[in-house]
């Protein structure tokens, strides 16, 4: 979250149905991370080089037969680049915005309307 608004991005994404689609940032828990916190942070580093405040857990959704786990938090920093193996574009959205793009999961519009005080758009 920045300024009031969701970051989403489009994911380098090897399934065809899901190319172009955005989603909330994130990826898989390594087996050297302590929690799904920290597999956050350690993403949210080797994707965008920043690092993140405080966590506010939103919920878990199940997606193709995993727990996805959705935090929402502000980044330390700007986000200047990112790794386009990975990651092909990104956005910072109002959430009133989000259900008008094809996305990537299905449960984005669930889990940002579950982050505290965020507006829906611009005051």
């Amino acid at each position: 979250m920045r300024d009031g608004r969701v970051l989403l991005v489009q994911h380098n994404n090897r399934l065809p149905e899901n190319i172009g689609r955005w989603g909330l940032p994130g990826g898989r828990i390594e087996a050297a991370d302590a929690s799904p916190e920290a597999a956050l942070r350690r993403e949210m580093r080797e994707e965008f080089g920043i690092g993140l405040g405080p966590l506010t857990l939103l919920g878990d959704w199940p997606y193709r037969g995993r727990v996805h786990r959705v935090f929402a938090a502000a980044p330390d920093a700007e986000i200047t680049g990112w790794d386009p193996a990975e990651i092909l574009a990104i956005r910072w959205l109002w959430a009133a915005e989000i259900p008008t793009l094809p996305l990537h999961t299905g449960f984005e519009v669930d889990a940002v309307s579950r982050v505290p005080g965020l507006p829906s758009g611009p005051p």
